[in-house]
């Protein structure tokens, strides 16, 4: 089994609402942008063979800056994503089409805090099931009931 992974990172991150015109899956928190504490958990892992990222295209510079580090070197590589996730994810997939991957995680930029524990259950799956996808609980969700039906609080537009 050869596992790669695609993170997708074409977002602007508009929601975050800063004042920082830096995308939000650069910003830098403790020392690191948000978008390589998800490249160095994957490249924790053995399992990982190497990593796509799908940046927006005026988002290069960000992009080339980190995968400047020696550890991503043969590992990490930068396509130019599309418009919507899964336009990029198709982007990823028709790049890996020429490898030898049989397996993709794929992963968004902007979600750093997965556990290595999720990606190795994951894989576990993978070994038993085609396709696998995780679910986890969410414990932090707004909800609002009117009568008896419940709707999730959304921000206005």
């Amino acid at each position: 089994m050869k596992i790669s992974v695609i993170i997708c990172a074409a977002g602007d991150g508009n929601r975050l609402n800063s004042a920082n015109p830096t995308p939000k899956q650069y910003l830098v928190v403790n020392g690191k942008s948000i978008i390589e504490y998800s490249i160095d958990k994957f490249l924790e892992l053995d399992i990982i063979e190497n990593i796509v990222i799908a940046i927006n295209p005026s988002h290069s510079q960000y992009a080339l800056d980190i995968i400047k580090k020696d550890a991503y070197k043969d590992k990490v590589f930068i396509i130019h994503g599309s418009n919507t996730r899964l336009k990029s994810v198709m982007k990823g997939l028709e790049y890996l089409n020429a490898s030898e991957t049989t397996h993709v995680f794929i992963h968004d930029a902007a979600r750093p805090n997965f556990s290595l524990n999720l990606v190795e259950k994951i894989f576990k799956n993978l070994k038993k099931f085609k396709a696998v996808v995780p679910i986890l609980n969410s414990k932090d969700s707004i909800k609002y009931k009117i009568k008896n039906k419940i709707f999730n609080l959304e921000k206005k537009k």
